[in-house]
């Protein structure tokens, strides 16, 4: 977990996107699965946690400081996450579990113990874990990185043509060990299904000479020009 939060950091301050690159590269590289596959699902906000809501997380927090504290501090920081870490008393810092297994004993966590326990993990959190940790329990990230980046970051890593990573995108899952094996050429490339691979619409441009003189029509591929949000349904495995 210590890592992940530092990437974490590291990413939410870095202003330069070539940098942001690297510091993802880096990190891929780095970690062992199934923590990175875990990592690609957060960051690209495939992950979507439920079992705590920010309202609890102020009730929470409320419960060790002055409300009037908080809510002024949170007036003058503007992100939750990052007032209540840095507010949250702390305690003795212990050693927290990898990502993949911190993510999947919170889902474990019985509801009505929710409380208890996201209490006594904060508690056991360093500031940067903490501020990372409630980030991840409530989905909003904001700290400048989309999937495109992901991809070019993997591109890049890899030596793969950013093209046939895009192709792939979107029908990738956990723990995506495949996926990270193919990037490191110590793997196949991940089965797809050709005829259902998604292909991102192209945009319509006009022709800035007569038609007749692009040659035959049998050389081109045509699609319809689509209007409105572009989206994509993925099913898979059923």
């Amino acid at each position: 977990m210590k890592q992940f939060a530092r990437l974490m950091d590291a990413l939410s301050l870095e202003p330069s996107r070539d940098q942001k690159l690297l510091l993802l590269q880096d990190y891929f590289a780095n970690t062992p699965d199934p923590d990175r596959g875990w990592a690609l699902e957060i960051l690209d906000g495939r992950h979507k946690p439920s079992i705590v809501k920010p309202a609890l997380l102020r009730e929470l927090i409320t419960e060790h400081i002055d409300p009037i504290l908080f809510e002024l501090s949170y007036d003058y920081v503007g992100d939750l996450a990052e007032t209540i870490s840095l507010l949250w008393p702390q305690g003795k810092p212990t050693e927290l579990p990898g990502l993949s297994e911190l993510i999947l004993l919170m889902e474990t966590w019985p509801k009505q113990m929710v409380r208890q326990e996201m209490a006594r993990l904060l508690s056991s959190a360093e500031t940067t874990e903490r501020w990372a940790i409630l980030k991840m329990a409530t989905g909003g990230l904001r700290i400048g990185v989309s999937g495109a980046m992901l991809r070019e970051a993997f591109a890049r890593w890899s030596g793969h043509e950013r093209s046939i990573i895009d192709e792939l995108w979107h029908g990738l899952a956990q723990p995506h060990d495949n996926f990270f094996a193919w990037l490191e050429g110590s793997g196949p490339m991940p089965e797809r299904d050709r005829p259902l691979m998604f292909f991102s619409p192209m945009l319509a441009h006009p022709l800035t000479e007569p038609s007749k003189q692009l040659g035959c029509a049998a050389d081109f591929q045509a699609e319809w020009k689509w209007d409105g949000i572009r989206a994509q349904y993925h099913r898979h495995g059923g």
